[in-house]
């Protein structure tokens, strides 16, 4: 039997290890790629947490700057809170500007004055800033903050309140000095028909009587056997003089009668009653006239008589045949005639009157009795300029002493409806008025010296309410027969051209009450503070 051969290649042995490293190498694969699935999953995970985390810290952000701006909004903030919103100011910008906008939209036209809420901060935002830096950051509060602007509300709705509780009292005084009035009317009848009855009485009488002497006389000349004619002529003397008395009685009915109806119907273009204490010839013997005419724009002036003049003085113009009396007569009638056609609207003190030919200003003084002037305004440089032997007037012109005056209420002479009081003051220091008295716009004070005897003129604020202090000063001045005069008619009598249709003065803006309050409202300009009175030099 031949040999068996021995077999040659791999074992048992190394078929299975050869299967195992197989199976191995699988299951090894099979694992690590397994593994690496997880890794990633995880990697993404963690970065979802990471972005979920850094989304919630902005958010966290987000709502702490709305916080920050609602805190501060309403004054309750820490100094934390104030240092916080700057830093927040470049990342979280528009969060922050959307707050402030939710505010200021549920609060839109309730803030009471201009830039009450006014946010330096947001400002700079709204504006594409960054909120600053270093030392240069804008404020990160507003100049008030809520509460307090409730609480500028509560002090205007008291202040409202106040003033319409003085307008009630206002009103009540009126309804009981209108009640005096148609009392004093009544009465004043009642006085007229008494005096008429009397009148009557002792007309009838008379005649009665004369009757029966005339009878009487007749009877006693036929018994003395005197001729009828001797006797008719005693009784016709003795007629003649009873007759007289009775026309005078008549002249007195009248005259009564006549003031009965001024007192029932007052006549508002009465410049007999509003200038009663103006002594016309007076003036007439004070005024000058124009001495020549150097060109079409200066003149010279010469007075009369010795006055106190000085430069800036004005004067009114007239015609060499006019005089101051024609003026106010002619005034008086076109006042007449406006009422009659319009009577709902005022005229303008002495517009349209043709008497006035226009206004002078002296620029220098030459002497006592002479000055230059320049011609400031004429009414027809055409037809009638002003010309040599015009005649010029000013009611403050008093020789050698010094009108005294108060005054009270807007002096408005730039017509926007605010007081010029000090500018006012300086017109009446260049025409030497000295002020008495005067009314603090501001504090509702009565100023100066007081009113006295010495005092001609308390010159009244156009459509100054009848109150408080403004009334306490007019009641001083019919206490005393001093003359209540509008302030525009006064300025145009003593030469000062205004504006026509100003507008309505703002009392809004003053204190006429006198309760040391500051006035409500926008506060007048730096120019039209109210300052006291010159210097009273040469009293």
């Amino acid at each position: 039997m031949a040999k068996k051969k021995k077999e040659t290649g791999p074992g048992p042995v190394m078929i299975m290890f050869l299967v195992f490293f197989i199976l191995s190498t699988t299951a090894l694969g099979v694992t690590t790629y397994l593994g690496f699935e997880s890794e990633g999953q995880a990697r993404e995970e963690t970065k979802k947490a990471v972005e979920d985390k850094k989304q919630a810290e902005k958010k966290f952000a987000e709502e702490t700057a709305r916080r920050n701006v609602d805190r501060i909004a309403m004054g309750i903030e820490d100094p934390q809170d104030r240092e916080d919103i700057a830093g927040a100011a470049k990342e979280h910008n528009a969060v922050i500007l959307e707050e402030h906008k939710r505010i200021t939209d549920r609060l839109t036209g309730a803030f009471p004055t201009k830039d009450a809420f006014r946010w330096p901060l947001i400002d700079d935002l709204r504006g594409g800033g960054t909120g600053g830096e270093g030392d240069k950051k804008p404020a990160p509060a507003p100049n008030k903050t809520v509460p307090s602007i409730a609480k500028e509300w509560a002090k205007m709705y008291l202040d409202a309140d106040k003033k319409l509780k003085d307008a009630a009292i206002a009103l009540q005084n009126a309804d009981a000095q209108k009640k005096a009035a148609d009392d004093r009317a009544v009465a004043a009848k009642t006085t007229f028909d008494t005096k008429l009855a009397e009148l009557d009485a002792t007309y009838k009488g008379a005649i009665a009587k004369l009757t029966a002497d005339f009878n009487n006389l007749k009877v006693e000349a036929d018994k003395a056997g005197t001729t009828f004619a001797a006797k008719a002529a005693d009784w016709a003397v003795e007629k003649a003089d009873l007759e007289g008395q009775i026309q005078k009685m008549g002249a007195d009915k009248k005259d009564l009668k006549e003031k009965l109806v001024r007192a029932q119907n007052p006549d508002p273009t009465d410049f007999e009653t509003r200038f009663k204490h103006l002594d016309l010839v007076k003036l007439e013997e004070r005024k000058g006239e124009i001495a020549g005419k150097a060109d079409s724009k200066s003149v010279t002036l010469q007075f009369n008589s010795r006055n106190i003049l000085a430069v800036g003085q004005t004067f009114m113009v007239l015609a060499p045949d006019k005089s101051l009396v024609t003026v106010i007569e002619r005034e008086k009638a076109l006042e007449k005639d406006h009422r009659d056609r319009r009577g709902l609207f005022d005229r303008e003190p002495f517009t349209n009157n043709e008497q006035i030919k226009g206004m002078v200003e002296i620029t220098e003084v030459t002497g006592a009795y002479s000055a230059r002037a320049r011609i400031v305004s004429q009414a027809e440089s055409i037809r009638d300029p002003i010309s040599k032997k015009d005649s010029i007037y000013n009611i403050t012109l008093t020789g050698n002493s010094r009108e005294h005056v108060a005054y009270c209420g807007i002096i408005d002479l730039d017509g926007d409806g605010l007081p010029n009081n000090e500018e006012f003051v300086r017109i009446l220091e260049k025409n030497g008025v000295i002020v008495d008295a005067y009314l603090d716009l501001k504090t509702g004070e009565i100023k100066g010296r007081g009113m006295n005897a010495a005092t001609k003129f308390l010159i009244l604020g156009p459509d100054a309410p009848e109150v408080g202090k403004v009334k306490e000063m007019m009641n001083k001045a019919k206490e005393n027969g001093i003359q209540i005069v509008d302030a525009r008619k006064f300025l145009k009598l003593i030469g000062v051209t205004l504006p026509a249709n100003p507008i309505p003065p703002r009392y809004s803006t003053t204190n006429i009450v006198g309760d040391g309050a500051a006035p409500m409202g926008d506060a007048p300009a730096a120019k039209k503070d109210e300052v006291p009175p010159p210097a009273k030099k040469g009293e």
